[in-house]
């Protein structure tokens, strides 16, 4: 379905469209200005050469073009994981395929636990993670966004087999 590569510099166009339109609403708010993307970009690719790892941040490609990104970061002994998608790719198993191959790697790599939450109004996202093996554990502690609103947002889980 999807692969998984590293990011290269020439992604940083990519990663821009990833990041904007209904995607932000679950992320940071605003679509991803150039910039931004080429440190977001610089910053992926100087992750690859840590060691030890404590970051993998690939590009989903589909059909040789890149349609997301699926990351972990290494915490106290959990990688916790987050995935992005652009929009005209959801709904076709994508994410759910990306969140399966990475999580291989990162328990590849050693590590024993990984968390992934979604945003409380995107349950799309959470049987992304059911699909793909995870569990639900809880919710996350409360965070206030802009207008006020508390959101909890579910955590999930998987342990390596």
């Amino acid at each position: 379905m999807v692969s998984l590569r590293s990011f290269v510099l020439d992604d940083a166009s990519a990663l821009r469209r990833i990041v904007s339109g209904r995607t932000v609403r679950f992320t940071h708010g605003h679509d991803m200005t150039a910039e931004e993307a080429a440190v977001s970009v610089r910053r992926f690719i100087a992750h690859d050469h840590e060691v030890p790892r404590t970051h993998w941040n690939f590009a989903v490609e589909q059909a040789g073009e890149v349609i997301g990104l699926v990351k972990a970061r290494l915490a106290g002994g959990t990688a916790y994981l987050s995935y992005l998608l652009r929009e005209d790719t959801w709904g076709n198993g994508y994410a759910t395929d990306a969140v399966r191959k990475l999580s291989r790697i990162v328990f590849t790599d050693g590590v024993q636990r990984i968390e992934a939450k979604h945003h409380p109004d995107n349950p799309a996202s959470g049987r992304v993670l059911v699909k793909a093996g995870f569990v639900p554990v809880r919710e996350a502690e409360p965070v206030t966004v802009e207008d006020g609103v508390v959101l909890l947002h579910p955590v999930y889980e998987l342990i390596a087999p």
